[in-house]
């Protein structure tokens, strides 16, 4: 089939292993683009913008709209959850709610004084948003120092605490650890890959790892057998991990001692991975 571009336009589309088992493999939010490889079953297999394949319900696919063809113009959600409402004040009825790292065309003309903007939803449909719930788009724009970064990665991250953990998740909803290290990039305005390994073509890159607890720092990967976790510097980590009696994002350590220590991911970790230092690609 002649292959097409499409935009995700629910709040969450669930892309599948494969449309026979229906085994979670991702999710896409709204406003993200994707291409359709294959179409089975009443299935569209598709592959990101970020380069990831999975299945999806055909009955769920949107051409991409002009406004969202160009990415001009184009905020991203940079709250957890933000409500997309019919009138710019709190009392107006619920049209959707995003999650962070969903994308909407907005304009600096359509903002209020009083924090509200009116955005346009790639289904056509238009309401308003509380304005500092957005964020432009970093494409083109000088990331900050390496210390800065660094910082803004791990806060990401931070911000998913408590966050169940659910296969293939990527947001307050739910989210696994893979998610949770591509959403706190994501959300700095950097694509790495969407599952625990560092793959070749993506920004993360393999350092030495001497001591761990020496060698990643804040805002760094530590990579484990199908696992990963954020750095925060000095044998700390957040993750996302299914381990029972938590089930949710949470942070731990690798150091002997410490009443969060992870002895099990100790004796497991494998690599380190790094961003720093290099060029970033963008969105």
């Amino acid at each position: 089939m002649e292959r097409r571009p499409g935009i995700c336009v629910r709040p969450i589309t669930q892309l599948w292993d494969k449309p026979e088992a229906l085994e979670a493999a991702d999710e896409l939010l709204c406003g993200w683009n994707y291409e359709v490889l294959e179409e089975k079953d009443g299935f569209l297999r598709v592959r990101t913008h970020y380069d990831y394949e999975g299945w999806m319900e055909a009955g769920e696919y949107c051409p991409i709209p002009n406004r969202y063809g160009d990415g001009k113009g184009l905020y991203m959600v940079s709250a957890p959850m933000a409500d997309v409402l019919t009138e710019p004040r709190v009392q107006g009825k619920r049209m959707s709610t995003l999650f962070a790292g969903s994308l909407v065309w907005t304009s600096e003309e359509s903002r209020t004084e009083d924090d509200w903007s009116r955005v346009e939803l790639p289904d056509g449909r238009e309401g308003w948003m509380r304005t500092h719930f957005l964020m432009p788009g970093r494409n083109g724009e000088k990331f900050p120092e390496e210390r800065t970064l660094r910082r803004e990665i791990a806060d990401r991250a931070l911000s998913f605490l408590g966050t169940q953990y659910r296969w293939g998740g990527k947001t307050a909803m739910g989210i696994d650890c893979s998610g949770l290290a591509f959403m706190s990039y994501l959300l700095c305005g950097i694509l790495i890959y969407r599952d625990a390994r560092i793959m070749p073509g993506f920004p993360i890159r393999e350092i030495p790892m001497g001591n761990p607890a020496e060698t990643a720092k804040k805002g760094d990967l530590l990579f484990f057998p199908g696992h990963v976790a954020v750095s925060l510097g000095e044998g700390r980590f957040v993750h996302s991990t299914a381990y029972p009696g938590c089930g949710c994002v949470t942070v731990n350590s690798l150091n002997e001692g410490d009443p969060d220590y992870r002895e099990d991911l100790k004796k497991r970790l494998i690599s380190v991975g790094s961003i720093f230092p290099q060029q970033f690609p963008q969105q």
